[in-house]
């Protein structure tokens, strides 16, 4: 929830410069301004990164594997599970793959 009240009080402060940096890569990491990024900071105690497009493109193969591999759960209840074990265990692969991806960065 967006805070509405007027912003009424200014604050000044002095950073060193790795810090003057770190606030500007939260800034760029958030898409807020720097004074967002410090309101934040003080209202929630963290700043929330984007996710970025590679991140989202990950979730959605995710998603429609997770379909497929439903499926593959329905016919290996009614076919047994022998006729749906190699869709199975490629399926695990790819998803595995992709989880090593977002988790590993590669």
């Amino acid at each position: 929830m967006k805070n509405t009240l007027p912003k009424d009080h200014t604050v000044s402060t002095r950073l060193s410069d790795p810090l003057y940096r770190r606030l500007g890569a939260y800034s760029r990491a958030s898409g807020e301004t720097k004074s967002g990024v410090i309101r934040s900071l003080i209202e929630k105690g963290y700043v929330r990164e984007r996710i970025s497009p590679e991140m989202m493109s990950a979730v959605r193969k995710l998603i429609g594997m997770a379909t497929n591999l439903n499926q593959a759960a329905h016919q290996a209840n009614a076919a047994g599970y022998r006729s749906a074990a190699a869709e199975l265990t490629a399926l695990a692969k790819e998803i595995r793959s992709i989880l090593n991806s977002i988790t590993y960065g590669g």
